[in-house]
Formats: C-alpha cells, structure tokens, sequence
C-alpha cells in the first residue's frame, strides 16, 4: 500500500509474528540463549513466561526454525486443545502420521513408537506449546507424562512452555508438584525500554530496505514509546497505521503529532487538541476539536456563573412561551376563561394555594370486609350429603375390644367366639345394648362385621345356642378355609415372584 512510496521492499511492521522480523531484545536474547542451552543438552522443560505482545509467539517459531534440522519439531496452540484425545491427535498430525478413526490409547501407543522406535525421529522430539496457560491441569499432566520417553540413558521429548504470567500461577498449584520440580529454567519477557524501541523501530525499516533516519525522527520514536510502552505488538500496530495516514495525507516523513493522531484513530480516542493547525490547512477533514484540560478558561471565553444566568433565563423564556399557549388553548374551548385557566394552574400547582391532602384521607378503592372467626363446618349449604362414620363407634366402649375380620375365615372365627361368648354370658348382649358407650350398630351396615345369620340373631337375643349351631357354624369355617386356601396359595407365589 505504500512501500512504493516511502521506497520500501516490504510490510516493516507485519501483523503477525515472523522470524525473518526477530530483534534481538535484552530480555528475548537471554531467553533464547538459555531455552537453546536446554534443548541441547536435555535437562528438562523450559518456560517462557512474558506478557501479552511480548514476543512469545516469535521466540517459539525461532526455536523451531533452529532445531528443525535436528529434532522433530511439534509446535501447538492450545486454543484447539481440550481433551487428552485432542491433544494426541494434534501432535500426530504434526508429525504426520494417522490420527483419525483411533482411540486414545491407540493414539498414546502411536506417539510413543514414532518417538521411541521409529527410525525417523533419531534424536527426538521437540514439543513447543504456545499458550500453555489455557491448558487444562489434566492435558498439563498428559504431556509431563509424554516427557518421560527415554531411551539408551536420553529424553526422546524435550519440552518448551510458553504463557503469560498466569501459566507460573498454575505451576504454582499442589497438582503440579511433580511437573514444577522438573523445570529447569523459566524465562521472563518483558517490554522494550525506549532506546530499545527507537532500535527495533529503525531495524524494522532497515530489514524493510528503507531509511530509518528519513521515515522516523527522533519526536516520533519518543512518541510511540510513550503510547506503546515499549511493548512489540503494539509498536507494529502503531507504526504501521502512522505510515498509512502519512501516505495518505501525501507526507513523506513521520513526525510526533503523525504518531499521536495515528495512536489516536486506532483507540477511537478525541483527536488531540494541538493538531488544529492541520485540521486549518485541510479544511475538507473533519476533526472534532475538545480543547485543552487547562484549569483557567481562555480569553473571550464564557464563565460559569454567566452560563447559570443564561440558563435560567432560556428557561424563563420557554416557561413563558408554555404558559402563552395553554391560555390559547384554553380559550378556544366552549365557555373556556380566566377561571378555566385558574382552575388549570391550580390543578397543575403553578398558582393558588398548594393544597397538601395526607395519604391517610384517601380511602381504597374496593373495601375489604373481614368477619369474626367462626366454624365453617356449623355453616349451610343448598346441597348437603350425611355421611355415617360407621368406625367411628369402633373407638370405644366394648365395641372397641371385638374382633375385626374381613375374610371368610374370619367371619366363621368371630361366629364362633359370638357363640361361646353368649354361652358363658347369657346377658352380655343385653348389657351391651343398654351400654351408653355402645348407641347401637345394624351389623349389616358394617362391613367390618360378619354377615347376620341365623346364630348371631340368636346370640344377639341372647339365648343359648344349641349343639347344632354350633356344629353347622364349624362346618362353615372349614368349608370356607378350604375355598381359601388356593387363593392365599396363589397369592403367596405371586408375592415370591416378586
């Protein structure tokens, strides 16, 4: 877009890491010299720890591009990475060999013989994880695991972790013992200093195959230190979006306002308040001017106090215009007035006596009658049903002791005991029916009782039964246990079934 015309071969400051753009930084060339170091000789896993736009991206495609030759190199992000399987199967990929249709085990047995056995991974294997501080502490467990791989006394799996300062945070953890034992080394990035970002500015442009000297002066490189702090990320952005205003405003060398109007469209910011003169030269940009911050207002300027009198009086002013049409208003209506209006004013509270009227006068809308505590069971309804409790007499009294039976078996049981029960006491049944406790009960109506029959009636009238009752009352209970007793039979299977 405009390497033609500040006479540049190519893009100085690319939008995504590149090797060929690597600038040897205090902090970066220490980090690489010691992950180098590590790589070689196989102590164990390296960190790189750095803040975002620091350069951690770049130093791992560094790493890889130096090793290449010597290590199968596998560089992973782990934004794609959730499960063990995943994981696998990245790395996989990366060595080209198969990883679709394979369980996880097949896939960890796969990894391990490439590394191990296979003749095409001499030396080992390089793994560089970038953004390791969205791994899960489970994949973290996974590939502290993968570096176990020895073979003939040498690792088969150097590692190298890269993350912000929240990855040394989760090597911090109790779970992480084991792994945080093995690091050998952790490598700390950090921003540029400003010598350090007028040097990277110019070797930028001199890799670009321009002049640094006639691009950038030496107010620009000052400005875009302050508004950077010094960080690669964002120098890139900001040179880059300065190149491409100065080549549309048809300049040919930037400058420190270039720099912060550049600074400022990238963050959406108000244009700065000293490049009103280019606002001046280029009347067809529009620029939205917001002064200065100066606490002394600037000469022919309005004070506050005078802004309040103003205020107030445009107010007036529109009070007064309201008031002129309501009375307008008011006197097109039939029989519309003064009154109409007095009576207006004095609902709206602009004239008369303001009324104050307590809340507790205003009354609800719908009354709410509340009665005195009554039984609702004492109260009649149009349609009514009686119902008898016939358990209810059950409760007390003698009626409370007799035998309550359902079955056939034990109607003929409670038949018997009725009968030797009148037989030893003649006036039992009398007593009972004079009993104030017992107020009488139809043994028809209860089908908790056994049926009337004629020895009950008998019992019930208290006389003696005779030997033929009592033998044919017998004969009843054996005929019914018999008819039963398929049925309970039945019944039981069907309960050990189950």
């Amino acid at each position: 877009m405009y390497e033609a015309q500040f006479g540049l071969e190519r893009r100085p400051f690319p939008a995504v890491a590149r090797v060929d753009t690597y600038f040897p930084s205090a902090s970066t060339r220490s980090a690489h010299e010691t992950l180098a170091r590590c790589i070689r000789r196989g102590d164990g896993p390296g960190l790189i720890i750095g803040p975002v736009g620091t350069g951690k991206t770049l130093l791992c495609q560094l790493l890889a591009e130096e090793f290449r030759n010597e290590f199968r190199v596998v560089v992973l992000s782990s934004t794609r990475l959730c499960t063990r399987r995943a994981l696998l199967q990245a790395m996989l990929y990366e060595l080209q060999l198969p990883f679709r249709d394979l369980e996880e085990g097949e896939l960890r047995l796969s990894l391990i013989d490439h590394v191990v056995r296979s003749e095409a991974c001499p030396h080992g294997l390089l793994l560089l994880v970038d953004e390791a501080h969205c791994l899960p502490l489970v994949l973290l467990e996974e590939i502290r695991m993968i570096t176990n791989l020895v073979r003939d006394g040498q690792p088969r799996v150097r590692l190298v972790l890269a993350g912000t300062p929240a990855l040394e945070e989760r090597f911090a953890s109790p779970h992480m013992e084991s792994f945080n034992q093995r690091v050998v080394a952790r490598c700390y990035l950090e921003p540029l200093g400003g010598q350090e970002t007028a040097a990277y500015v110019r070797g930028q442009v001199s890799l670009a195959g321009g002049d640094p000297d006639r691009l950038f002066d030496d107010e620009a490189l000052a400005a875009i230190y302050r508004a950077t702090h010094g960080v690669p990320r964002l120098i890139n952005q900001l040179s880059d979006h300065a190149l491409i205003l100065a080549a549309a405003g048809g300049g040919s060398r930037i400058d420190g306002p270039g720099v912060e109007e550049a600074w400022a469209d990238l963050q959406q910011l108000p244009t700065p308040s000293h490049l009103r003169c280019v606002a001046d030269s280029r009347p067809h940009l529009s620029v939205v001017e917001f002064g200065t911050l100066s606490s002394e207002p600037e000469a022919g300027a309005t004070r506050p106090e005078h802004l309040a009198a103003e205020t107030e009086q445009r107010l007036d002013e529109i009070q007064a215009r309201v008031d002129a049409v309501r009375r307008d208003a008011l006197d097109e209506l039939p029989g519309g007035g003064a009154d109409d209006e007095r009576t207006a004013a004095d609902s709206a509270g602009q004239g008369g006596d303001d009324r104050f009227v307590p809340a507790g006068t205003i009354g609800p809308e719908i009354e709410l009658v509340f009665h005195g505590p009554h039984a609702p069971f004492f109260e009649r309804y149009s349609e009514e049903e009686v119902v008898l409790d016939h358990y209810a007499v059950l409760q007390g009294g003698r009626a409370s002791s007799w035998p309550r039976v359902s079955s056939g078996e034990g109607q003929a049981i409670a038949t018997i005991l009725k009968a030797s029960t009148a037989a030893t006491d003649p006036g039992a049944a009398r007593r009972g029916a004079r009993d104030p406790d017992y107020p009488g009960l139809d043994p028809a109506s209860d089908p908790v009782l056994p049926e009337p029959s004629d020895e009950l009636l008998v019992v019930h009238a208290g006389q003696r039964p005779g030997p033929e009752a009592v033998a044919l009352a017998a004969e009843a209970a054996a005929a019914a246990t018999r008819a039963r007793k398929k049925e309970f039979q039945r019944l039981f299977t069907g309960l050990r079934r189950r």
